[in-house]
């Protein structure tokens, strides 16, 4: 046991970038906790967002909604639509209900109850700390209504990303995902929707400071209109491998609490964040 402990001190060490052996005791016996798991963060909001837009559209082509001024209706299968959603009376779900801007809203109606639709997003602030909203567009999303669920299915690499809106990060190269909103038997009203969300994410990080690859998997994900903070359940797992002021290997599997606290739990840890296993991790959506 003394000879394999040594062994995983060693791949420990090897893993801690640069310093004296002393600097490198101290990084594994008081280690730094993950960095905030931003990919993770971004497939949610995303997701959410584009199915709270799909909600608003599908309810507004029948006319049952009051969210959203319609430019152009379709009343057909296969005809093109397009409507405007003023945030400032239909409120993002991940904010605090003071922002402002527009959506535009543009698809085909494939059904009865169902579209193609991509989104537009105008200059937004959402009253949240950052308050830019970072996505600029969400397109070819498949929406499809279920009695009191809407699901979004999305599977490209069209999100397009402010170019400063993360520190690190290039783009949201590739997304797959499918989310559900749960309506609560109140279709024209978004404020009460309840968000699964299942899908992932593989994003690459280039620049002066590195180069990382991040792919992260969500699993059964839910964001409800209780706390839209941080998701209350579902799991995670993120991937990071890089090098850059450090070496980077690392897998973490987080699990999403009912505590609205913006923090998820490490349930376990490999590689480079062995050592955060058992902690928690910032998971704050309206940061």
């Amino acid at each position: 046991m003394k000879h394999l402990g040594g062994w995983v001190l060693v791949a420990a060490l090897s893993g801690c970038g640069g310093g004296t052996l002393s600097e490198q005791i101290d990084h594994i016996l008081n280690p730094a906790p993950p960095p905030a798991p931003k990919a993770v963060e971004e497939v949610i909001e995303t997701a959410v967002e584009a199915t709270h837009i799909s909600t608003i559209a599908l309810a507004a082509l029948d006319g049952t909604g009051s969210c959203a001024a319609l430019v152009s209706g379709c009343l057909n299968t296969g005809c093109d639509f397009a409507l405007e959603i003023d945030v400032m009376g239909c409120p993002v779900p991940i904010s605090d209900g003071d922002g402002t801007g527009v959506v535009v809203v543009t698809g085909t109606r494939t059904g009865p109850d169902s579209a193609v639709l991509t989104a537009n997003f105008g200059n937004f602030d959402l009253g949240i700390d950052d308050g830019t909203w970072f996505v600029l567009e969400i397109a070819s999303m498949a929406a499809e209504r279920h009695g009191d669920r809407v699901n979004v299915l999305y599977a490209q690499q069209s999100v397009t990303v402010r170019s400063d809106a993360l520190a690190s990060s290039a783009e949201l190269s590739q997304h797959v995902w499918t989310s559900d909103a749960y309506l609560n038997g109140t279709p024209a009203d978004t404020n009460d929707d309840h968000y699964t969300i299942s899908g992932g994410v593989q994003e690459t990080e280039a620049g002066s400071t590195g180069a990382y690859v991040t792919q992260a998997g969500l699993a059964f994900v839910e964001v409800t209109p209780a706390c839209r903070r941080n998701p209350t359940r579902g799991d995670a797992v993120i991937e990071r491998v890089g090098v850059g002021t450090s070496v980077v290997l690392s897998m973490v599997h987080v699990g999403f609490h009912e505590e609205c606290d913006g923090r998820a739990d490490i349930l376990s840890a490999l590689g480079t964040d062995v050592f955060s296993l058992g902690g928690t991790v910032e998971m704050d959506l309206l940061e």
